[in-house]
């Protein structure tokens, strides 16, 4: 490539890739609408805004059911509600989901007060790694901003939260979904 500036960044090829025949189209394989097509794509990170009241998390937890009655391990990491586990109960319940299911393959937790230090952080990607997840959801994510010590009116804060969120899924599982969950 003549006259073309080079930089630190590595440079790629990309008609090269899409000429090169090795490309695989990717399709989203979760949450699966009326007429057979699917709105999530494994191993990306997702995002779910809406207006208090608005179902996001009925639309997460119709997501976590779909997993498990699939018979795949889910982590739901809740900042929302600090009723060990009853609201949850009672949502999956009025979606008819199996109990002995969600005892299998649903990993409940609330992360609150887990801490800002790098260690709190690391034992919670073992934990991820050991679990295997088909999907992880945070619930709500201006607490899980708070909780990083970040400010969820800073882009460039919400930003790191981002990058955070991808390097906890790093290594997990190469085909998990992520899905974040906030208001507007």
């Amino acid at each position: 490539m003549t006259g073309v500036q080079t930089c630190a960044l590595p440079i790629f090829d990309v008609g090269a890739l899409m000429s090169g025949g090795e490309l695989e189209r990717e399709l989203p394989t979760m949450l699966k609408r009326s007429d057979g097509k699917c709105l999530i794509y494994p191993g990306r990170l997702h995002s779910i805004y809406g207006e208090p009241g608005h179902g996001k998390t009925w639309v997460s937890l119709y997501l976590v059911r779909e997993r498990i009655e699939a018979g795949e391990t889910v982590a739901y990491m809740d900042y929302d509600e600090d009723d060990g586990g009853k609201s949850m109960a009672m949502r999956l319940l009025s979606l008819g989901v199996n109990p002995d299911l969600v005892s299998k393959y649903l990993r409940y937790m609330n992360p609150q007060g887990m801490g800002t230090g790098q260690l709190a952080w690391l034992k919670l990607k073992q934990q991820l790694k050991e679990w295997q997840p088909s999907l992880v959801v945070v619930d709500t994510m201006a607490p899980a901003l708070v909780e990083l010590g970040l400010n969820e009116k800073d882009n460039s804060e919400v930003g790191a939260w981002y990058a955070h969120a991808r390097w906890l899924m790093r290594g997990i599982k190469p085909r998990a979904a992520q899905i974040g969950r906030a208001h507007v």
